[in-house]
């Protein structure tokens, strides 16, 4: 049964070529059945032009049966002219059979081409019976008795045949007409709603957007496309609600499940934002929103809604909070940096006094006095208030720094016994060099402090002993990380990572271990400087660290280093004879703190120098253009209020073009002047005065 309807198939778009296809097969499969019948007869009967016609009618069918290449419209002019050729020599030979093939020759021009050639079928009839009674060479077959076969009665015979052919062709032109038209909506109609599926595929691809629907009586779920795709389902996935659930994660399966059942009981519907395990294991976010349907008797027998995949918008949300977080952080950092920075250069400032005047005091005593040994403890506790500043101003970003071009892995090789004697024997120290290591900008020094800082605090990780590896290698950060990591360019690094098997740290501490003062050892067992002065290191060098770290599962220290193509430096070494620091040139002095002037001050006088003072730069401008004399030169701190260092020296340039210059100053800014030849570094203390003023007016 199956097989005939596909034989007799028409579809929507294709009816007149289907048409055509049946009519042909049915013409051909029925010819053939009364083909040798009808030729026998028609020789018995002494009319072989009837068994001719029969031939090529049989012949020509079975060729446009086969001939489905001929293009549609052809085909079926062709199947009209046969039944039209039948028709004309039947009306000839035979008799009033012929008419039913006139018949259905306009039947099918009217089907299978368009009405208009129907009608132009029903003139051709008319046409050619009437042409053929008044030639005189119709059958016999087709003679109305009693009646004469004259023009009159011929003529009668022909308008009655007409009138039955157009009133069908007009009726079959009428309904096809109206059929065809209904088509054409039909197709319109499907071809939008396709269009229209097609563009809601495509939203709801977009929007990674799907619908579901909850039979209750069921129990069962039914997902779109869109939503068996999100959970990485089969196209029609039919689930239990049980199955539907287990999707979710843990903790927000009872979250929805109740959500679900509510609406179910109550109605309630319910938007919600939950997590999912897909069948292959990936973790998504999703919208999930439910709602409820009632019948007529407001029974709840469905829920429906729609699941929307959320995952890009929650990861740019926790990017965005990530950010935020590191923002504030370095804010914060920022912040305590400037506030560290201030009082390191208020502190060194009062520690030059303490020196200062400690060391004047000593020189006039014997070392035998009680007062020398108080002065010593006061040099001593200074030495160390010195050390505390230092680190505040490493950690703001503002102490000096002497960088020069080198090469981490040998940095790393010297201080290798040094650190394994501070590590004890219960922690076993690695060093894995890396291969080709690319060249960094900066102060081996400082980066000896950062190494030692770090194996210390690993040591104090791992109280029972442990592993604390160094490694270095290059890294390439990309945009990924420079776009999760704000204070980080985009490019090539060289990496320092120190990695200990100690107790870790959680999140909280971590959030704050690189702030000043902050520390989880025991009262007395830590300033809470180390890693702070680790920071600002790294960060004054153009680098970056960052810390992972789990409680129980040790910590890593990752250290980024901006990459260098300049040739590597080596260490010059400045060997000088012992000379006399004392003198007997002008020195300008020029300093806003009243006690660190004063200690310079004494300390130049005591030395031979003639010093001419100034509280600032104004002062300054002034006494270099009423003193006549010589200056060989200019004292200054670096960072003055109204007139810094570097902005009075200019402006003395041009009066005094021969007077040399030293700047001194407690940190680092962005006045600071290119080279630390000519930049005493605070605390001072008398012989490091004297020797720099020597050592400046010397060059």
């Amino acid at each position: 049964m199956n097989r005939w309807r596909g034989w007799l198939k028409v579809e929507l778009e294709t009816w007149r070529h289907d048409l055509l296809r049946i009519v042909l097969r049915v013409s051909v499969g029925f010819g053939a059945l009364v083909y040798l019948p009808s030729v026998c007869l028609a020789l018995k009967s002494g009319l072989p032009v009837v068994a001719t016609l029969d031939t090529v009618a049989i012949v020509g069918g079975l060729a446009l049966l086969l001939g489905e290449g001929l293009p549609g419209r052809v085909r079926a002019g062709l199947v009209c002219s046969i039944f039209y050729a039948l028709g004309c020599g039947l009306m000839v030979f035979v008799g009033p059979v012929s008419q039913i093939y006139l018949l259905g020759f306009s039947l099918l021009a009217s089907l299978l081409l368009n009405p208009r050639w129907g009608v132009a079928s029903v003139i051709l009839n008319a046409v050619t019976m009437l042409a053929i009674g008044l030639l005189g060479i119709a059958s016999t077959e087709m003679k109305l008795s009693p009646w004469t076969m004259d023009w009159i009665s011929w003529s009668v015979v022909t308008i009655n045949f007409v009138l039955v052919n157009a009133s069908l062709v007009l009726a079959v032109s009428f309904v096809t007409t109206t059929l065809e038209n209904a088509l054409l909506r039909a197709l319109k109609d499907r071809s939008t709603l396709e269009q229209s599926k097609a563009l809601l595929a495509i939203a709801g691809r977009t929007a990674r957007l799907g619908g579901w629907l909850a039979d209750l009586r069921q129990g069962q779920i039914i997902c779109s496309d869109e939503v068996c795709e999100l959970h990485q389902v089969a196209p029609g996935h039919v689930a239990t609600v049980h199955e539907a659930l287990n999707f979710y994660t843990p903790d927000c399966r009872y979250q929805i499940g109740h959500a679900f059942e509510r609406c179910a009981r109550e109605g309630l519907p319910y938007d919600l934002e939950a997590s999912i395990q897909t069948a292959q294991g990936q973790t998504l976010w999703v919208r999930v929103i439910g709602n409820a349907v009632r019948d007529s008797n407001g029974a709840i027998y469905q829920l429906h809604g729609s699941v929307q995949d959320i995952t890009p918008e929650k990861m740019a949300e926790q990017k965005h909070a990530h950010l935020e977080e590191q923002f504030r952080q370095a804010q914060k950092m920022e912040t305590i940096g400037n506030l560290a920075g201030g009082i390191a250069h208020d502190f060194n400032n009062l520690i030059s006094v303490i020196l200062g005047f400690a060391n004047l005091a000593k020189e006039d005593l014997p070392a035998s006095d009680a007062r020398f040994a108080d002065l010593s403890e006061v040099e001593k506790a200074a030495q160390r208030a010195s050390e505390l500043t230092r680190q505040l101003l490493a950690f703001s970003r503002k102490q000096m720094l002497s960088p020069r071009v080198l090469d981490l892995n040998p940095v790393l090789s010297s201080l290798e016994r040094m650190l394994a004697r501070l590590l004890g024997e219960d922690v076993h120290l690695s060093f894995l060099p890396g291969d080709e290591l690319d060249r960094v900008h900066a102060d081996p020094g400082q980066l000896e402090q950062v190494i030692v800082n770090l194996a210390v605090n690993a040591r104090d990780a791992m109280p029972r002993g442990g592993n604390l590896t160094i490694e270095t290698s290059n890294v390439e950060l990309d945009d990924d990380y420079a776009w999760n990591h704000p204070e980080v360019t985009a490019g090539c690094y060289v990496l320092l990572a120190v990695r200990d098997s100690g107790e870790g740290m959680d999140r909280a501490t971590q959030a704050r271990i690189f702030e000043p003062f902050f520390t989880t050892k025991e009262q007395g067992k830590g300033t809470g400087l180390g890693l702070a002065t680790v920071y600002g290191i790294v960060r004054q060098s153009g680098g970056h660290i960052e810390v992972q770290s789990e409680p129980g599962q040790g910590t890593t220290f990752k250290i980024y280093l901006p990459r260098t193509d300049r040739a590597p430096q080596t260490a010059v070494a400045h060997t000088r004879r012992a000379q006399d620091l004392r003198g007997t040139e002008t020195v300008l002095l020029v300093e806003d703190e009243d006690q660190v002037r004063a200690l310079v001050r004494s300390v130049l006088h005591k030395n031979g120098y003639n010093v001419l003072e100034a509280q600032n730069g104004g002062e300054a401008f002034l006494l270099c253009e009423k003193y006549q004399e010589k200056i060989e030169l200019l004292l200054t701190d670096l960072v003055m209020p109204r007139m810094n260092g570097r902005e009075l020296a200019d402006r003395l340039a041009p009066l005094r073009p021969h007077m040399k210059v030293l700047y001194m100053s407690g940190y680092n800014e962005e006045e600071m002047p290119d080279t630390d030849s000519a930049f005493l570094s605070k605390p001072l203390s008398p012989d490091s005065l004297l020797s720099k003023v020597r050592h400046t007016l010397a060059s």
